[in-house]
């Protein structure tokens, strides 16, 4: 098992090109220390042969430096769109799908749905493989909608309420109507309806 990880880290490090393919679930293992009730995951130290030779330091030196600067220490970042990012093999990943892959023993195949809308909440029980459709029914309310309802809003020249659900070319029109809360009401349950997350729509 060490032998292929070996060959697999020094083949990337020497000018590995295939991006097509994530690193297997094992070397992440071997990478990566993983709690999948806190989300938290952390650079486990990396042994000599996982380093290039450096002609100052080789490669003691340059395991030293590496193990001294990141072992123990998180492993991934938070991005200008507030996920928990990081770099594996020059190719980056989002540590829900990581920590997903960990856990599971494989890469999702799917998106992965924060459920309860925290972009870094990592927990495992936080995280759920659904399609893109499926995702996009457990979306927070944008920061546009001012009715603090989504897919209801003020018509422009009316004092009414029109309701939609969906998002771009599939929405669907549900409707104008005088009473905010009868509107409300619609959309409810057109979400109900379509299995809409009960999440869906939050702050």
């Amino acid at each position: 098992m060490e032998s292929e990880l070996c060959q697999h880290f020094s083949t990337h490090i020497t000018g590995y090109s295939d991006m097509k393919r994530p690193p297997s679930v094992g070397l992440l293992k071997r990478l990566i220390e993983h709690d999948p009730k806190s989300g938290l995951m952390t650079w486990k130290p990396r042994p000599v042969w996982m380093f290039n030779a450096c002609p100052k330091r080789g490669r003691v030196g340059v395991c030293g430096t590496w193990n001294t600067r990141f072992a123990g220490r998180p492993a991934f970042d938070t991005n200008g769109k507030g996920y928990k990012v990081g770099m594996l093999f020059a190719r980056t990943y989002g540590a829900h799908r990581v920590l997903y892959a960990l856990t599971h023993g494989c890469w999702p195949a799917e998106e992965i749905d924060h459920i309860n809308g925290d972009k870094l909440d990592n927990r495992i029980e936080n995280l759920r493989a659904v399609s893109h459709q499926e995702n996009c029914r457990n979306t927070p309310r944008q920061k546009s909608n001012t009715s603090g309802v989504v897919g209801v809003s003020k018509h422009s020249q009316k004092d009414k309420w029109v309701v939609y659900i969906g998002s771009g070319a599939r929405s669907k029109y549900l409707g104008i109507y005088s009473d905010f809360s009868e509107a409300c009401n619609v959309r409810r349950r057109a979400e109900v309806d379509a299995c809409f997350h009960e999440n869906h729509g939050r702050h």
